[in-house]
């Protein structure tokens, strides 16, 4: 039994965090995965848009629809896509750091101006200190 050890994970840290910021970097969050998915996603789009419209060598018409104007709208359509695949990516590379959770708790702690953390901390703790005192009386 002497060889066990005892470990304290009472200790915690309290962030105070005004409701404006938090939608902020959720926001982040949100905008780091959108543009995970949405990058790739469109990216497929694209090339299944121009592969045909150029490998093709003529489209049938459909209709009153010439095949030249299909061939056309899919290598359009192809191009559109393409560059909202290249807005996904920017915004995927642009907001890399924005979803770790560490970086998270890293910039709330950095943008602390007043710092009321460690004051709300200690202020804790000396109640958690009188309670035990008085528990243990």
């Amino acid at each position: 039994m002497s060889n066990l050890k005892e470990h304290d994970n009472t200790d915690r840290d309290i962030i105070i965090i005004n409701k404006d910021s938090l939608l902020l970097r959720i926001l982040h969050c949100k905008d780091y995965y959108t543009s995970q998915v949405a990058a790739p996603t469109f990216l497929g789009i694209a090339i299944s848009l121009m592969v045909p419209g150029l490998l093709s060598e003529s489209f049938r018409n459909i209709g009153p629809v010439p095949g030249e104007t299909i061939r056309v709208s899919l290598i359009v359509l192809g191009v559109i896509t393409f560059v909202l695949a290249g807005y996904f990516f920017w915004k995927w590379y642009q907001s890399k750091d924005t979803h770790e959770p560490q970086n998270i708790i890293n910039s709330l702690l950095k943008n602390n101006k007043n710092d009321q953390s460690q004051v709300f901390k200690e202020e804790n703790k000396n109640k958690l200190v009188k309670k035990v005192k008085l528990t243990l009386k």
